[in-house]
């Protein structure tokens, strides 16, 4: 499974408007999409709890 923009926004939509700033916001987004736009290896995928784990995680950071 990977993410793309309209599928972050979807998903993930309440999570991204915890963020305060605007600038934050882009900052975060474009370091969930970084590593999760594709597939760590041609051995392993990322699963829908992976991502929401670590997406939640990293969107800690930038409240």
């Amino acid at each position: 499974m990977t993410l793309n923009d309209e599928h972050l926004e979807n998903e993930f939509r309440e999570w991204l408007r915890q963020i305060p700033t605007a600038e934050a916001r882009k900052a975060a987004e474009e370091e969930i999409l970084s590593l999760f736009s594709a597939e760590p290896d041609e051995q392993h995928q990322w699963t829908e709890q992976d991502i929401c784990e670590q997406v939640r995680k990293i969107l800690r950071r930038y409240r």
